[in-house]
C-alpha cells in the first residue's frame, strides 16, 4: 500500500484533483453540474472554505481551496462533498456504479498546500501537480 504524505496546514491553500469512478464522464452533464454545485454549497455551509478556483471536466475536476485560519480538515470536506454528490446524483436518477475495491481508502492527496497567499492571480503562477507554486509572474511583454 502506498505511503501517502498528507500536508495539514491550518488556514492553508490547497490544490486538488478528484476523478470519477472509472472516469465516467458525468460531471459536465446537467445533473452532474447541479449535484456537484449543491454538494459544494452544502459542505461550505457546514464546514466553511473558500473555493478559490475550479476547473470542471467530464470525468474529473481540479479545485483550489483556502481553508479558514486554524482549520486543516480538508479530508472531512472531501468526504462530505462525495457523500452529498452521490446522494443527490442517485436522487436525480443518476446510475449507481459498483463500488471500487479502494472504497474507504484515502483520496489521492498527491497535491499539497500551495505556498502563496492565495490572493494572487492563479494564472500568474505555475502550479505543478505536486502542489507547490514554483513559478514567478510571467511577463506579458516580449523582449
Amino acid at each position: 500500500m502506498p505511503n501517502y504524505r498528507r500536508n495539514f496546514v491550518p488556514g492553508g491553500t490547497y490544490f486538488f484533483t478528484c476523478v470519477t469512478y472509472q472516469r465516467q464522464p458525468i460531471l459536465t452533464t446537467d445533473i452532474g453540474r447541479r449535484c456537484l454545485r449543491e454538494a459544494i454549497q452544502k459542505v461550505q455551509g457546514d464546514h466553511p472554505f473558500e473555493l478559490f478556483a475550479i476547473v470542471l471536466l467530464p470525468d474529473h475536476w481540479h479545485t483550489v481551496w483556502i481553508l479558514p485560519p486554524g482549520d486543516d480538515r480538508y479530508p472531512l470536506r472531501w468526504m462530505r462533498i462525495k457523500e452529498e454528490f452521490t446522494e443527490r446524483w442517485l436522487a436525480a436518477g443518476g446510475a449507481e456504479l459498483p463500488q471500487s475495491e479502494s472504497r474507504g481508502k484515502r483520496p489521492a492527496d498527491h497535491i499539497g498546500p500551495m505556498r502563496h497567499s492565495g490572493r494572487q492571480r492563479l494564472g500568474s503562477r505555475l502550479v505543478r501537480l505536486a502542489g507547490s507554486v514554483v513559478g514567478r509572474r510571467r511577463s506579458t511583454s516580449r523582449r
